[in-house]
């Protein structure tokens, strides 16, 4: 029995043996033919391969065959099996987050990475690709501007590429076999078992709304015996540059290349006298896909030589007599580490352009770069619909027109299939207010198509918007703004031509009003000043308005809308007089009287805003000016729901002024004011929260040499603190000084105690802070912040560093 079970053992273990041979066999054909770039073919041998046993590395380059024929979906799959086999390193994780994106799985992707980066290296995935799946994520909801449709009549199971537009019809290259084109997608199929030849030139009439036929290939000189792709046509709609394949030889070896060719071009779609460009000459660089500025002065063209930024990059070369400039690399605006390729011109002279290596949303996506001080940048994508999750590319324009074709292998094409797109009509308009002309921003529109379904959108701080609609429907517009009344439009697409836009001038009626009535005048006479002047300003959108008294002083101004206003009375020799007010909480119409006499002198006008500390707008804080010398409270101010406040100060040679900002929560921050040439300070006041029962030290007091009296900045730091104590009713604070070591200890002591009672008195001589709510301690010379102790030898300076009186603040 024993015997038995061992020659059992034995027998499956040669039966295993021999299985895990034969599948081994399998693996190693398949990865001879992934080697030889056979891909489909390699991939039955793998699936057999990986039946049995872990093969970790085979289902690896199983999903890779599968990525390499444009399956993504079984390349997901496949990635999926091999990494839980345990298989993480960096470049099947990348592969796999990558097959997902191009399945359009942005969440899942996104999910997948997170969970790697925290098993592994964070660094493991490439930041560029985490903001694409970010981005993409985003552009779920963003509006749609363009319809794209497949051209059945131009694609087959073989590759296809739009070329040129023609006013009537398309040129495109594909690699399928002449005479397949109009039987359906699966008839080249028949010819040579599936396989292409190589990529041809063909021309198509357009008939009517995107039908095509007539399908043929280019007459002339177009075709050769190797590749043609990557055409663009001359502003003189004589000229075409093209991309051709040349055998070349390189140290006696024959290459095969890629070269930027030119023909004529007639009427009758025929290309003849073909030659070189000459900027490449003869050399053994591969350069395609030519696009012409409209001006004819510059040719854009992409190219994988060396000294790029990754890849194929995108260069350059500029009309020169007869001839054209070396070639240019675009630079880094434009090219990335990935590739770039199939660079087209719209007729302003906007370049598009496909790249892998801009932040997308899988594959390669359609981009677009304008032309600014002297070169292109500002790389854009064109978003969703023109780009998908997989390869988008070859975008062209129809002549005049705002519609064109691209390719794609997006899901639904056979291979790389011609895709027809048309932007969709846009309204763009703008809100203004129908009494002032203003524009009125915090706009929200809302959209109705004829099936009741809603879009929405919003104007900009200057009232501008813009919405796509959907051809040949009708609309209900809805227009609504924040103290205006809401305006309902019928909007039509019906009449609307292909690339035709509706420009649209809203104007809404506001329901707060607020009616400002009186006279500015001089303070000391009484007489009304009709030169004098109104400044109006408002951070809500609202421009910048002015207006001049009537003759005898007399003004009448209109306040509207949602918004915060601040009014000046102005006339030159004469100090300001502000005031300030908001519409949020106004209902209706209302109207109120506001004189403003107006004394002469000279003065300081500050604009200033106050936030927290960090960022954030704090809005209810008092403002208040301080004379130095006095201590008098000179004016008054509120910052309003913006952070914002305006004040004038009056101003003479001997003015020391200071302004401080108060606010229950917070501890008060304040500035020195300087004067300046065109009388206007914008001043940033930062606040931050205060914080009790931490013994935190607020603020820290100097003194002269045996000293207990305050200066002028000791008493603007502590006007800091009083106001703090008024506004934070709960705070306590605790007055502890100090002194050098020089002189006797009682001595000190007792000079201690001066200086913590001279900080106490002056903050209770302000009034309004119970003396309760201040502690004062004298500790001598016993606290010393440096090693400056008795017989040390010290500067003056380091002994100053003794001589203090620390503020701290408690709680009740």
């Amino acid at each position: 029995m024993k015997g038995l079970k061992l020659l059992l053992i034995f027998s499956i273990a040669v039966f295993l043996s021999v299985g895990a041979i034969a599948q081994n066999s399998k693996i190693r054909k398949a990865n001879k033919l992934f080697d030889e770039g056979q891909f489909a073919k390699a991939i039955p041998l793998y699936q057999a391969g990986v039946q049995t046993g872990s093969y970790p590395r085979a289902l690896e380059k199983l999903a890779d065959c599968y990525m390499k024929i444009g399956d993504s979906e079984n390349a997901e799959m496949w990635y999926e099996k091999a990494i839980n086999t345990g298989l993480l390193d960096r470049e099947i994780l990348n592969k796999y987050a990558r097959s997902m994106q191009r399945n359009g799985k942005y969440d899942k992707a996104m999910e997948r990475c997170n969970h790697f980066a925290g098993m592994t290296d964070p660094g493991t995935f490439d930041p560029n690709f985490l903001a694409s799946l970010e981005m993409a994520q985003a552009n779920k909801r963003e509006v749609i501007k363009y319809t794209v449709k497949p051209l059945p009549q131009l694609n087959t199971a073989n590759s296809e590429v739009a070329e040129i537009a023609l006013s009537k019809g398309i040129i495109f290259s594909s690699d399928a076999p002449a005479g397949n084109f109009g039987k359906g997608a699966d008839a080249s199929k028949k010819k040579k078992g599936g396989e292409s030849t190589d990529f041809n030139f063909f021309s198509a009439s357009m008939l009517s709304s995107n039908f095509y036929s007539d399908v043929k290939p280019v007459p002339g000189d177009a075709n050769s015996k190797l590749d043609e792709m990557g055409a663009a046509m001359a502003p003189d709609y004589e000229t075409v540059y093209f991309t051709r394949k040349v055998e070349r030889k390189e140290n006696k070896k024959k290459i095969q290349i890629l070269e930027v060719h030119q023909a004529k071009f007639d009427d009758k779609n025929r290309w003849s006298d073909v030659k070189l460009v000459g900027a490449f000459g003869n050399d053994t660089l591969s350069s395609y896909h030519p696009a012409i500025h409209p001006d004819g002065e510059m040719i854009v063209f992409a190219s994988d030589r060396k000294g790029g930024k990754g890849g194929s990059d995108l260069y350059v070369i500029y009309k020169e007599g007869d001839g054209w400039s070396a070639p240019q690399n675009m630079g880094v605006d434009i090219n990335s580490p990935g590739n770039e390729d199939y660079p087209t011109f719209n007729e302003k002279g906007d370049l598009f352009f496909a790249s892998d290596g801009h932040v997308g949303f899988g594959g390669f996506d359609i981009f677009n770069t304008t032309w600014s001080n002297g070169r292109y940048s500002g790389v854009d994508n064109m978003g969703p619909i023109i780009n998908s999750p997989r390869d988008d590319f070859g975008l062209i324009w129809e002549p005049g027109k705002s519609s064109g074709y691209l390719t794609s292998n997006r899901a639904g094409s056979k291979k790389e299939d011609i895709y027809y797109f048309q932007r969709l009509p846009e309204i763009i308009g703008m809100v203004r207010d129908s009494i002032s002309g203003n524009p009125i921003s915090e706009v929200s529109l809302t959209l109705i198509d004829s099936e009741w379904k809603e879009e929405f959108g919003n104007s900009d701080e200057y009232g501008r918007f813009s919405i796509f609609l959907k051809p040949r429907d009708v609309y209900q517009l809805w227009v609504r703004a924040p103290g205006y009344k809401q305006k309902k439009m019928v909007v039509s697409a019906v009449n609307l031509k292909q690339g035709e836009d509706l420009v649209m001038n809203v104007k809404l009626a506001a329901n707060k009003v607020l009616n400002l009535s009186g006279a500015i005048s001089d303070f000391e006479s009484g007489e009304g000043m009709a030169d004098a002047s109104l400044r109006v300003k408002s951070e809500d959108g609202v421009p910048e308005s002015s207006q001049k008294a009537e003759e005898n002083g007399n003004y009448l101004l209109k306040l509207i809308g949602n918004n915060e206003y601040v009014v000046i009375a102005e006339k030159e020799g004469y100090i300001p007089k502000i005031i300030s007010r908001s519409l949020k909480d106004l209902n209706g119409l209302q109207t109120e009287r506001i004189d403003f006499p107006l004394k002469k002198g000279d003065y300081v006008l500050v604009k200033g805003h106050v936030r927290k500390i960090g960022k954030g707008n704090l809005n209810g804080a008092r403002i208040n000016i301080i004379d130095n010398h006095t201590q008098e409270v000179v004016d008054t101010a509120f910052a309003n729901s913006n952070g914002t406040f305006w004040i004038a100060i009056p101003w003479d040679t001997s003015s020391n002024m200071s302004i401080i900002a108060s606010k229950s929560g917070f501890f008060s921050f304040s500035k020195h004011i300087e004067k300046r040439e065109n009388k206007e300070v914008e001043i940033d006041l930062v606040m931050s929260p205060a914080e009790y029962g931490l013994d935190k030290t607020i603020k820290v007091i100097y003194y002269e040499y045996n000293k207990s009296n305050l200066d002028l900045l000791s008493k603007r730091d502590l006007n800091e603190i009083y106001y703090f104590m008024v506004h934070n009713p709960n705070a306590v604070l605790e007055v502890r000084s100090f002194t050098d070591s020089r002189g006797g200890d009682e001595y000190n002591r007792v000079l201690s105690i001066k200086r913590s009672k001279a900080v106490e008195e002056f903050i209770l001589s302000r009034r309004q802070i119970p003396k309760d709510r201040i502690k004062s301690i004298g500790f001598g010379e016993s606290v010393l912040v440096n090693d400056c102790d008795d017989g040390v030898d010290c500067t003056e300076e380091q002994h100053s560093e003794n001589r203090r009186t620390e503020i701290v603040v408690l709680d009740r």
